[in-house]
């Protein structure tokens, strides 16, 4: 059975040199790159659909790269490497016409195929697996604290240019993958695994975001009774 984010990660990396990008060179700004690619034309335009990221029209002469100018300049990072995935994957698959839409399980594979294509390749193009998984052992020790896990998702966010909410989509896409490589499996050993996989082989693991929130639930049930002390106190 094909391996299809395992597929998707080999050709993410392909791209690197139709885009004249250099492997683990932070961060990625799919913005220039899009500006410096032949037959493509980059605009920007104030959409009047609710959530509408980007769109991109494939044509035989030119290629229309279009981005919500109410974005921010991050967002926009992650949404033009969207389509640059498009531009370059779905090419040929008899769809000339694609919408990036702004809804949070838009990330996974019941979005449509193509579109979890986009998400997943944008995601790996600027957070590649083999560059964060190393990030995420080495401070995994030291994630005592919900505040740990929300300094450290910043620190990665700047670290990649990208939004603490495609951090957030990395944390629980590799779920299975940072759990590999925290338990000592080297990069080159790492098993990629899509959810739906992951689900078909019954593995089931929680992700640093499900961490993060058991953590800060703890803390939330620990501050009554230290206050509670403090009144005894007094």
């Amino acid at each position: 059975m094909e391996n299809c984010k395992q597929e998707l990660y080999r050709f993410v990396d392909w791209m690197h040199d139709p885009l004249n990008l250099e492997i683990n060179c932070f961060p990625v700004d799919t913005l220039s790159v899009c500006k410096s690619l032949p037959k493509t034309k980059m605009l920007y335009h104030e959409f009047d659909t609710a959530g509408l990221c980007a769109s991109s029209i494939l044509g035989d002469e030119l290629d229309l790269i279009i981005l919500n100018s109410t974005r921010s300049q991050l967002e926009q990072n992650f949404d033009c490497g969207h389509e640059i995935v498009h531009k370059y994957k779905h090419r040929g698959i008899g769809q000339d016409v694609f919408s990036c839409v702004a809804v949070k399980n838009n990330y996974n594979e019941s979005s449509g195929f193509f579109e979890w294509e986009a998400n997943e390749g944008s995601a790996e193009l600027l957070v590649p697996y083999y560059s964060i998984l190393p990030e995420i052992k080495k401070a995994y020790p030291f994630l005592n604290k919900s505040k740990d896990f929300i300094q450290f998702k910043r620190d990665m966010s700047d670290k990649y240019g990208v939004t603490p909410s495609v951090i957030e989509i990395r944390f629980e896409s590799l779920k299975y993958e940072i759990q590999q490589h925290i338990e000592g499996i080297p990069i080159k050993n790492i098993k990629l695994l899509t959810k739906k996989q992951q689900h078909n082989q019954h593995i089931y693991l929680e992700s640093l975001n499900d961490k993060q929130y058991k953590k800060m639930m703890a803390e939330r049930h620990q501050f009554p009774l230290y206050m509670s002390n403090i009144d005894v106190i007094k």
